[in-house]
């Protein structure tokens, strides 16, 4: 079932720490770092040194990565230490691409982006002085008018959006403990109207969602929920 809707997307950045839920919160031009207590009252704990960005990780266990595009890097620092801001690392991002995305499962980070022929790169952080490796891409999407513009962790599986170009697609890598991600999916996206720029991908209730906007002269500019 499709329905076209217009839509406002709000997304808090949480994670658990040891004895509160954590959030970060922009304000202004500025990231800030939160506690949530029991009694769902926000208590500010400071600034957080990170760029305004639409890609962020904070996980459960404290670590919060930022993709900061301006620098081409990704910043990285455990928000459950005091002194956070001064444990900040920075890793460069791939030089082949320009990244529009980040996920992280378990010791792997992953990139995506707008290449030439590559799009995903991903990084082993358990290895010191560990280099992006490319992931695997069917010819479909290896063009260079492809770009990769969001990316969603299912258990252990990576799915990669495709969002420049008609026939958009989604693809599927399976995440294995004792191997390199393994491309075993490639699914046409259906299409909505004009122009049509796909989002975000987002999991409930075990289904996949795709947000996307399309323009036309006739109706406009319109959002859609598929």
């Amino acid at each position: 079932m499709k329905r076209i809707v217009f839509v406002i997307e709000i997304v808090l950045i949480s994670a658990v720490g040891s004895w509160a839920q954590k959030t970060v919160l922009p304000q202004g031009d500025k990231n800030y770092l939160y506690e949530v207590s029991d009694k769902e009252k926000l208590r500010q704990v400071g600034e957080i040194n990170f760029p305004i960005t639409s890609s962020m990780i904070l996980s459960d266990d404290g670590w919060f990565f930022c993709l900061d595009t301006i620098q081409n890097r990704i910043a990285f620092t455990n928000v459950n230490e005091e002194d956070y801001n001064d444990k900040m690392k920075f890793i460069p991002c791939p030089p082949a691409i320009d990244p529009y995305c980040i996920i992280r499962h378990e010791n792997l980070l992953f990139v995506g982006g707008y290449g030439k022929s590559d799009k995903i790169y991903f990084m082993d952080m358990d290895i010191d002085e560990a280099e992006w490796r490319p992931l695997e891409l069917p010819d479909n999407v290896r063009p260079y008018r492809k770009s990769i513009d969001d990316l969603l962790i299912n258990e252990d599986t990576l799915y990669a959006l495709d969002n420049v170009v008609t026939p958009k697609y989604l693809l599927a890598y399976e995440l294995g403990n004792d191997s390199l991600p393994e491309l075993i999916g490639s699914y046409e996206l259906p299409p909505n109207g004009s122009y049509e720029s796909y989002k975000k991908i987002k999991l409930l209730d075990h289904q996949l969602i795709f947000l996307s906007r399309t323009m036309s002269g006739y109706y406009g500019r319109m959002n859609h929920i598929t």
